[in-house]
């Protein structure tokens, strides 16, 4: 410990919005609070105070400590306040505590209530999982709700999402923590679908038949060669006038249109066989997955 000497006329060193008798600390030997966020005046203060105290309890530190060290925890918000106030303002430690919560209490960023939470809705074209992210973020932030009105607001939240909808309403989830253990399960199978359509899709356009305008191009060319074919004809055998040409001299060749079924059944099962798209660092299959399984057992 030591105690710093002062002049008795200008009374110890510090910030003049503490009284003389504030300003008289005796520090601690490298003293210092490691790992604490500067109060930037969006978090609640009564917390973020409650914290501060905790730090220079832990660190030995007495009150007249905590009101000298208070402004070196402070960002620029912090430090207009404080030294925008009159000299010998604080006398204790106590009192600029509860001079700081009255003055910030007021602006913080405040916590959320139930109706907060009920105006979470998914979007149109928004995925499951962001809207479990964005309901998830919003009910960290009320504090003190009851799983009941939670579970409630996200199931009135599911407007594009029917499935998921029903599947709570015949089931409905004890806990919140259940509730976004079935939704997020719900996603993974989603999601798992929707690898295997495109790669079943994939598949299928691999085997498409000939589009039509590639048909009329083709016919195209061939009555064309068909017509100089005739052309020439004509000019190495002299004049045909009056004469009939024979029935297959007009034929023209066409390609014949694609009749056969792409076996969608045949695509599916190869997706299963093949390697799993959730894990594709893995070794199994698509229908040896566990979590697939689990999903759809549910």
């Amino acid at each position: 410990m030591r105690r710093i000497k002062y002049d008795a006329t200008h009374g110890p060193p510090g910030l003049k919005q503490f009284s003389s008798h504030l300003r008289q600390v005796i520090w601690l030997r490298n003293f210092k609070l490691e790992k604490l966020k500067k109060y930037d005046g969006k978090e609640n203060p009564e917390n973020w105070i409650t914290l501060y105290e905790i730090a220079v309890q832990s660190a030995t530190g007495d009150e007249r400590v905590m009101a000298n060290y208070f402004p070196v925890v402070l960002n620029q918000v912090g430090h207009q306040w404080l030294l925008g106030l009159r000299e010998n303002s604080f006398d204790s430690w106590e009192e600029l505590r509860q001079a700081f919560i009255n003055n910030f209490i007021a602006t913080c960023e405040q916590l959320g209530n139930k109706y907060d939470l009920e105006r979470i809705r998914d979007q149109k074209n928004e995925t499951l999982r962001d809207y479990i992210r964005r309901f998830s973020d919003m009910h960290l932030n009320i504090p003190k709700i009851s799983h009941d009105k939670a579970i409630s607001a996200f199931i009135k939240g599911l407007h594009f999402h029917e499935a998921l909808r029903s599947k709570l309403l015949c089931k409905r989830p004890t806990t919140v923590a259940e509730l976004l253990a079935t939704a997020k399960n719900y996603a993974n199978a989603n999601d798992a679908e929707k690898l295997i359509r495109e790669d079943v899709r994939g598949t299928q356009q691999n085997n498409q038949p000939p589009r039509r305008d590639d048909n009329h191009s083709l016919r195209r060319n061939d009555n064309r060669d068909h017509r100089e074919g005739w052309d020439r004809r004509r000019d190495h055998h002299g004049d045909f006038k009056g004469k009939q040409p024979r029935d297959n001299d007009h034929e023209v060749n066409t390609v014949k249109h694609f009749t056969g079924r792409c076996d969608y059944q045949e695509d599916y099962n190869k997706t299963l066989k093949g390697p799993c798209k959730l894990h594709p660092k893995s070794n199994h299959t698509m229908e040896e997955c566990r979590v697939l399984k689990s999903i759809y057992t549910q």
